[in-house]
């Protein structure tokens, strides 16, 4: 593949002003943080709500999943699939508003990020810039069900970018 359709970053260290370049780093990243994002979540009303047909008083406490809605299958097709096209922009645009909340939303969302994203993106693209990665020969990827899913036992060789031909 050619470095620009993967969004590699070859001209010198990463910087902010590379990030807009670097688009399948950014679907990759959003789509790792919908598939393993917090389990369960707590926030405390402070005013009545009714939510479908509860009535929920002021001050009590309601427990939220991201991943659940991160799951949902009337926002994602095939839920499950790791598929960080459903990230492009013509396919994202059908996506509500607050259906992808990876830090959280409103005044509980993550002061950090902004930060965050940009960091990830960053590390990303310079260890890709320099490394290629490869999932060693028969090592199967499962899941562990912490407060955040996330893989376990993924085992990579790691050679040079330039060796790889990247």
């Amino acid at each position: 593949m050619p470095r620009g359709s993967v969004g590699l970053h070859r001209d010198g260290p990463v910087t902010v002003e590379a990030l807009p370049g670097l688009g399948l780093i950014d679907r990759v990243l959003n789509e790792v943080c919908r598939r393993h994002a917090a389990l369960f979540l707590m926030r405390r009303t402070t005013a009545p709500i009714t939510l479908g047909s509860v009535h929920v008083p002021q001050g009590a406490d309601i427990g939220y999943s991201i991943h659940a809605l991160h799951h949902d299958q009337r926002h994602y097709t095939g839920p499950d699939r790791f598929d960080p096209d459903r990230w492009l922009p013509g396919r994202q645009a059908d996506l509500p508003k607050g259906a992808f909340i990876p830090f959280s939303a409103g005044n509980a969302k993550c002061v950090g990020d902004g930060f965050a994203w940009t960091e990830m993106k960053i590390v990303l693209a310079t260890l890709l810039s320099r490394w290629h990665l490869r999932q060693a020969p028969g090592n199967i990827v499962g899941e562990s069900l912490a407060t955040i899913p996330r893989p376990t036992h993924l085992t990579m060789s790691v050679e040079s970018a330039t060796a790889a031909g990247i």
